[in-house]
């Protein structure tokens, strides 16, 4: 089939947009030009759409196996799909946790039968996530584990991380970090602020997260093994991934999230402290919003990330101090960023390699580009409708969005994986 009619966006052949028609074969680009004439290949117009790669999110939490109330495999890339993502990684803190290469197999064959889209998925660092024993980093890699991380904590034994370095440089796999000092952090539901004192709440200080990003930067520097901290949220953190990324070139990378963008503190205190507002780490004040957003213009961090975490409604119901941390993602990761740009036009250059090039170039995978012989993954999107998020316009089986009620830019139309229409919004071009 020939796509024919829409502006193309790549990070090398068409950063500004070009109206380019490409020919699809099987599952891969065959072509791209400016107009092919073969009249006996079936043509899809898509005028006034743009043509962007498959975006890709890797930080996603599918919640199967072990929490299937909350989402499974087929929920959370259908709402992938919704939102123009083609590929995701996926956190290992399912239930049993993925630490051991027969429960990698279970679930790379749950992905199999149930993914819409595309899915990685990384592993435990530690045996059970409890950061006392190593998980077997070799055996993991060969079962086909590139990617390692105890996401939703943090190992807090410093010589343990040591060991971990030092199997890592023997099998050269990635290190994902939650940056997270526990005893600073404790738990705590919001940030050490003025959301938290007038609650009359202990808060969440900065010093948990960065003080966790030195550490476990210069450990990974000394060892020289790659590491990416995920999910960002104070000034204090980009100031020290700036400063080991001078230290340590090519080994440190980092990523933020849409509501550390958009929301701060005083929006907590706005919803009155909405549930749908409390996630680890916590939302923070201006200064480190604006921060975050710099650090986006200026490479220090290398890509935006969903942390699309699904929880019930009843379990969000339980108030800001016992509702479990966390908001879905996954399907607002692309609008969010795309309504940023054009509120804040330094981002406007780099915001595709922050959805494309430079999470595939992170996780060590071809995607996140339109040029021929690639895997053809694509988004169509319709770049000057708006749309108001709400919990019936979601696709997650839960719709505890950080977003909710927000006007959002930019609607994706339909999504291609390996040049498979696995999504479409409107049956409006055929």
């Amino acid at each position: 089939m020939i796509l024919s009619g829409g502006v193309v966006f790549d990070t090398e052949i068409a950063p500004r947009g070009k109206r380019l028609e490409i020919w699809i074969e099987g599952e891969r680009i065959k072509a791209i030009s400016r107009h092919f004439s073969h009249s006996r290949v079936s043509r899809i117009s898509l005028k006034g759409l743009h043509i962007y790669p498959g975006f890709i999110d890797m930080h996603v939490h599918l919640r199967e196996p072990g929490q299937t109330h909350k989402e499974d495999i087929s929920t959370a890339t259908l709402a992938a799909a919704a939102g123009g993502v083609t590929t995701v990684l996926a956190m290992p803190n399912t239930l049993p946790p993925i630490d051991r290469e027969d429960r990698y197999d279970m679930v790379k064959k749950l992905v199999e039968e149930k993914a819409l889209v595309e899915v990685l998925h990384s592993c435990a660092m530690t045996i059970e996530r409890e950061g006392k024993e190593l998980s077997d980093f070799e055996a993991l890699k060969k079962a086909g584990c590139f990617w390692l991380t105890d996401d939703g904590s943090s190992i807090q034994d410093q010589k343990l991380i040591a060991q971990a370095c030092e199997r890592l440089v023997a099998t050269g796999q990635l290190w994902i970090e939650h940056p997270e000092v526990a005893f600073l952090a404790e738990g705590r539901p919001l940030h050490k602020g003025k959301a938290s004192s007038q609650r009359g709440l202990h808060g969440q200080p900065r010093e948990a997260e960065s003080l966790a990003v030195l550490q476990a930067g210069v450990l990974a520097g000394y060892y020289g093994v790659r590491i990416h901290f995920t999910h960002l949220s104070t000034w204090q953190s980009v100031e020290a991934v700036r400063l080991l990324k001078n230290w340590y070139p090519g080994l440190i990378t980092a990523d933020t999230c849409p509501h550390y963008l958009f929301f701060t503190e005083e929006d907590v205190l706005k919803e009155n402290y909405s549930s749908n507002k409390k996630m680890n780490p916590p939302l923070r004040e201006e200064k480190d919003k604006e921060a975050l957003i710099h650090g986006l213009v200026d490479g220090t961090i290398d890509c935006v990330t969903s942390d699309h975490a699904p929880h019930t409604s009843e379990e969000k119901a339980r108030g800001i101090e016992k509702a479990p941390f966390g908001v879905v993602g996954v399907e607002t990761l692309f609008p969010a960023l795309f309504t940023l740009i054009h509120e804040r036009k330094g981002l406007q250059k780099r915001w595709l390699s922050l959805l494309t090039t430079q999470p595939a170039s992170i996780l060590g995978i071809d995607r996140g580009r339109l040029c021929p012989g690639k895997i053809a993954n694509l988004t169509l999107v319709n770049p000057h409708a708006q749309w108001v998020v709400r919990e019936t316009s979601l696709h997650s089986r839960s719709q505890n969005s950080a977003f909710l009620g927000r006007r959002l830019l930019g609607e994706v139309v339909a999504t291609y994986v390996k040049g498979k229409k696995v999504y479409e919004k409107t049956s409006t071009f055929a």
